[in-house]
């Protein structure tokens, strides 16, 4: 199997589940996307970069072998497996298209919001808050990279939009 690969049932359709181990049970000790994100979060705030160095250090040396190159491409412009350039071709709409239907609001509120926000991130922060999984419930690294992967190979919005809204 592929280092990529979720455990079965837990492919992009599933992925609120919290991260699990080699042989499917829950890994509470495996990061997940959530601490990736604050992660970066907090190197984005930290002012000396020996500072980012040692919280970007301390958080790859608990990522899974299987997954760091996945995890390490996300900070670079590599595309999701690491192939230079390769892009997800995930555009405004089809962000935007995902984003109020995972909400449940119209394309107005949506533009109401980013108006208020000026910032997509922000926008989407917002409007799904109120759909966010628990914080014991995040995405796995390897659910995510395999994401990735999907929305990588999938053709056009109609294939990219319900793995986006699914997530």
């Amino acid at each position: 199997a592929s280092p990529l690969t979720t455990p079965k049932g837990r492919g992009p359709a599933n992925l609120t589940n919290a991260p699990v181990g080699p042989t499917g049970e829950r890994d509470d000790s495996a990061p997940t996307f959530r601490a990736f994100a604050s992660t970066c979060a907090s190197i984005g705030t930290a002012g000396a970069k020996s500072e980012k160095v040692k919280q970007l250090a301390a958080f790859l040396a608990g990522v899974d072998p299987g997954v760091l190159g996945s995890v390490t491409s996300w900070l670079t412009d590599e595309g999701p497996s690491g192939g230079a350039g390769q892009s997800l071709s995930v555009g405004w709409a089809i962000l935007r298209g995902a984003i109020c239907e995972a909400a449940g609001v119209s394309e107005a509120m949506f533009r109401n919001c980013y108006l208020k926000h000026s910032d997509t991130g922000e926008t989407a922060a917002e409007l799904l808050r109120d759909h966010a999984p628990a914080a014991d419930q995040s995405q796995s690294l390897e659910e995510v990279a395999s994401l990735f992967e999907a929305m990588a190979t999938a053709r056009g919005p109609t294939q990219k939009r319900p793995l986006l809204v699914s997530s």
